[in-house]
């Protein structure tokens, strides 16, 4: 019975020395999960005091706090008595970027509608004078409200690339009929510009006569004349 029993409790003792052994050695991993926690939290607070006035510092933060929350997901347990202040730490500092950011894009989006809306109505504008054939005083319009297109902020990637289509399209019709007008204009003024070098061949061959007077009022004709034959094409009026 002696030796039966010192066997028993001998064997009962491993036993307790093993469970012992595992919960120190959890505990100790514990408190390294705890250190990797709080080290982990000291990362997330550099990242959400930085300043961020634009898309892409947001952008570039939200990549770093992504990254640090996937690396606490691998992180074990932490003793329990630290568990819930240390979390709620860690989730508070998590939830107040991502309020901030929230209001961020908000802000921006109320911007970006203002901005579609300032851009619409000059498109309205440009639509009114993409047709008219007052060449010289609708181009100085539409220059200028091409100046005040560029002043105008970005209006968000769902409506920029429609609106200048739409801009720009109708900048391009009133161009484009302009150019052609004055292309089918040159071509009408090509028989002028004939008459007109014949005119100057002519001047170039007359030669005073004696009577000055009679000099003068050939000149003169020459003058009225070429007047009176009209335009030629621009490029050659020079």
């Amino acid at each position: 019975w002696e030796n039966l029993k010192e066997e028993y409790w001998s064997n009962v003792q491993k036993i307790y020395d093993k469970i012992k052994a595992h919960y120190e050695s959890q505990k100790e991993a514990q408190l390294e999960n705890l250190q990797k926690k709080k080290e982990l939290i000291e990362q997330l607070k550099v990242e959400v005091t930085k300043q961020f006035e634009k898309h892409q510092d947001w952008d570039v933060a939200t990549k770093a706090i992504i990254a640090i929350q996937e690396q606490w997901k691998k992180v074990g347990f932490v003793p329990k008595e630290e568990n819930d202040s240390i979390w709620s730490e860690f989730r508070a500092l998590s939830n107040d970027f991502f309020d901030r950011k929230s209001e961020f894009y908000k802000g921006r989006n109320d911007v970006f509608a203002k901005n579609a809306e300032l851009k619409q109505g000059l498109i309205n504008k440009l639509d009114v004078l993409k047709d008219s054939t007052e060449w010289r005083a609708t181009a100085e319009s539409i220059k200028k409200i091409q100046n005040e297109w560029k002043k105008i902020g970005h209006a968000g990637r769902s409506s920029e690339q429609k609106l200048w289509k739409a801009f720009r399209s109708k900048c391009d019709a009133f161009f484009e009929a302009r150019a052609k007008h004055f292309e089918e204009l040159d071509a009408s003024n090509e028989g002028n510009l004939k008459l007109k070098e014949e005119l100057i061949a002519k001047i170039e061959a007359f030669k005073p006569l004696d009577d000055a007077k009679a000099t003068l009022t050939q000149l003169k004709d020459f003058s009225k004349e070429f007047l009176a034959i009209g335009n030629v094409p621009f490029k050659e009026k020079d």
